[in-house]
């Protein structure tokens, strides 16, 4: 049996600061089993829901999506940053 979770975390720059996203990163832990370890399969800037941003300047968040790897593998821990220009 393979786990195929995904597993999504998603770092705000904060509800009405005006705030907009400039950089961000994300990093994961565990999710690794028999056979193979656990990947990112997404960082990318993007809306407080998690949505990719849809043009320049649009970005108030950061998200980052991880998948478990190998057999009998948990769910990773998704741990995302994100750098604010606020104004």
């Amino acid at each position: 049996m393979t786990h195929t979770a995904n597993s999504q975390s998603t770092a705000t720059c904060g509800v009405g600061t005006g705030g907009k996203a400039i950089a961000g990163g994300t990093s994961i832990t565990g999710g690794n089993g028999l056979l193979g370890a656990a990947a990112i399969t997404g960082d990318y800037p993007s809306d407080a829901a998690g949505n990719p941003a849809t043009g320049p300047g649009a970005a108030t968040s950061w998200t980052g999506v991880a998948q478990p790897g190998g057999l009998l593998a948990g769910t990773p821990s998704v741990t995302v940053f994100v750098i604010c220009n606020v104004p």
